[in-house]
């Protein structure tokens, strides 16, 4: 089952990657028509202004794709704006129109703009909620941060309440949104929403760990590689050492690593960080 996360370029892409990896589900970041229309279930994340968001979208052939989706969509905060026909944001863009209902500015009564922190949701008894909400509590928190939103109407499936009602999730068919972000990592509903959708409603297999990523890694690298030598620049960081580590895994002699003193260390860290990866096994020259 392949889940797919739209690379719209107005996308926070990561926090919502590494939520969904938490769940044991491996998504795929793009924008590749192909690999749209093979998925089993659709991320379409969104920050930004809608009209920033729609013409990305248009730019880069996203938006008829959308529109032809059968599968499962689930738009995230601008995404599930973005399924709606009409923002007022920016004198007025016209959406998607998958969801019935336009965008308009939060009437806050006085609160302060954008509505950013934790709030309580009240889901619908629909069949869309009960499927997306299922196990979360009527005022259970989740984070918002937003200044527009669909007013409530027949497509609400959550509401909330900031200054006025305001629709917290919405759904059409196969369309479903949410305004607020259910991947932040401290968000325990949140996890349980985004299991709902892509392991009850769109019935992926919780497969993927660290541990199966790292062994699809070395293999891969393996395959790759055969016999040849690589030589592997390092900074003292996080991207160069793991990739340092998986590749010493697949090759090991035939990896020489060298250990760029940049002028950007602390004081000291140089020789520390140089005799970390030696105990590490790495073949380095520092």
């Amino acid at each position: 089952m392949r889940a797919v996360i739209l690379d719209t370029g107005v996308a926070n892409l990561s926090s919502l990657a590494f939520a969904v990896k938490r769940l044991g589900v491996e998504p795929i970041i793009t924008r590749e028509a192909a690999e749209i229309r093979a998925a089993d279930r659709i991320f379409l994340p969104g920050v930004g202004t809608a009209r920033a968001a729609m013409a990305a979208i248009e730019e880069r052939g996203l938006a008829d794709l959308i529109r032809e989706a059968t599968q499962p969509v689930l738009g995230i905060c601008l995404g599930e704006q973005i399924l709606g026909r009409r923002s007022e944001e920016t004198d007025g863009v016209d959406l998607l129109g998958l969801i019935d209902a336009d965008v308009r500015a939060l009437r806050a009564d006085g609160l302060p703009l954008p509505h950013m922190g934790w709030n309580r949701v009240y889901p619908e008894d629909t069949p869309h909620a009960r499927l997306l909400f299922r196990g979360i509590e009527a005022g259970d928190w989740f984070y918002f941060v937003h200044s527009y939103a669909m007013p409530t109407g027949a497509c609400t499936t959550a509401r909330c309440t900031y200054g006025e009602e305001f629709t917290a999730a919405a759904a059409h068919e196969n369309f479903m949104g949410v305004q607020f972000h259910p991947e932040v990592f401290h968000s325990v509903q949140g996890t349980l929403l985004l299991k709902n959708f892509v392991v009850d409603i769109c019935g992926s297999k919780q497969d993927w760990s660290a541990a199966s990523f790292v062994d699809t890694t070395v293999a891969e690298l393996k395959a790759q590689l055969g016999d040849d030598r690589v030589i592997l620049g390092l900074s003292g960081g996080v991207d160069s050492s793991v990739a340092a580590v998986l590749l010493n895994k697949a090759i090991g002699k035939n990896l020489t690593c060298i250990f760029v003193d940049h002028g950007m260390l602390r004081k000291n860290e140089f020789k520390n960080v140089l005799h970390d990866y030696e105990c590490l096994g790495l073949n380095v020259i520092g």
